[in-house]
């Protein structure tokens, strides 16, 4: 009896355990045996890239393409738990994952990975007919076809970013050897200023656009005038000399001739109107002299030694000599007015 009531009670535990499973929603143990054979790869240990490889090539060559796409998308996942490192095996993964993407009719994806292969590789050899079908080898070539294409393409925009690099250094450069050879240039160069004078604006013959450096406009006030006073001076003494010879005849009650009475009034209408002309040249020259006049004026530079410590390297070139040039000069100091000729060789 005793013995027949621990049989019973061993199939009652038996029963609810079997009631608790289902109750709590566990799986059965033949499922759960099930659920933890699917989990054994992913909690087996790590092997070797190589290794990892082969069994998914076995996958592959089994027809198991989905799986094979499963797995090597995990060890291809750079930023993955366990991602591969070997080039090799990284070169060969994405291409059975492309074979098997393609298999499994998602072409983009198959094609992304030979692109990306190809990008780390661009001398890969293509895949092995004898291993991989047909479409794989077809679309390997159009990838790589591409790739390379891609890659000409980057190399001439890298040429062409090299070559305008180098472009703007050269004009760089050029820029800052101009820029030291101004400098040194400015450093031995002495600029020469003049103070001018408002009383020289005011004098004639051209003394003011001589001093304003309008040397032309000064020649033509001085030439203008000089001749107009002359033509002045001879007027008046012809004039003179005609009314002298006027009143000899009156004196001594004789016609005086007609010669001497044209002569007179001519030279007397040559001097008037020289003297007005004179006049209106000479005001007109002032004029012009002073609302050009400007207090300081730039007679140009000359040189002078470089400070200590300052040589003029041998790259920068010494400028070239201009022309000889003739300027005349005018100025007024406390000790009187000074005309002259400057002039640079």
């Amino acid at each position: 009896m005793l013995r027949g009531s621990f049989q019973h009670r061993g199939v009652l535990m038996l029963v609810c355990l079997a009631v608790g499973w289902q109750g709590v929603g566990w799986p059965a143990p033949a499922q759960a045996q099930t659920q933890t054979s699917d989990r054994l790869p992913a909690a087996r240990a790590r092997l070797s890239d190589t290794a990892e490889l082969e069994q998914v090539v076995e996958l592959y060559m089994a027809g198991q393409y989905e799986r094979c796409v499963s797995e090597l998308s995990v060890f291809l996942d750079a930023k993955g738990p366990s991602p591969f490192r070997d080039a090799g095996a990284i070169e060969r993964g994405r291409l059975y994952f492309a074979s098997c993407s393609l298999l499994v009719g998602n072409r983009e994806q198959a094609r992304t990975a030979l692109h990306s292969a190809l990008e780390a590789n661009p001398l890969m050899s293509a895949p092995d007919s004898l291993t991989f079908p047909p479409p794989v080898v077809s679309l390997f070539l159009e990838v790589r076809d591409e790739v390379e294409a891609l890659i000409a393409k980057r190399e001439q925009e890298q040429l062409s970013e090299l070559r305008r690099q180098a472009q703007e250094a050269a004009a760089a450069e050029r820029k800052q050897a101009e820029q030291e050879a101004l400098l040194y240039r400015l450093a031995g160069e002495e600029t020469i200023v003049v103070k001018q004078s408002r009383a020289i604006a005011m004098l004639p013959l051209g003394a003011g656009q001589f001093q304003n450096g309008d040397v032309n406009l000064g020649i033509f006030f001085a030439v203008s005038e000089v001749v107009l006073g002359a033509t002045l001076i001879t007027a008046a003494a012809v004039h003179a000399e005609a009314y002298t010879t006027a009143v000899f005849y009156v004196d001594s009650n004789q016609t005086v001739p007609n010669s001497v009475r044209q002569t007179y009034d001519a030279m007397g209408t040559l001097a008037v109107a020289s003297t007005f002309a004179l006049l209106g040249v000479t005001a007109l020259g002032i004029v012009e002299a002073n609302l050009k006049f400007k207090p300081e004026r730039l007679l140009g530079v000359r040189k002078r030694p470089l400070p200590d410590g300052l040589q003029l390297p041998s790259s920068i070139q010494e400028p070239r000599s201009h022309a000889p040039r003739f300027l005349p000069i005018a100025a007024l100091s406390d000790q009187g007015a000074l005309f002259g000729l400057r002039g640079s060789f």
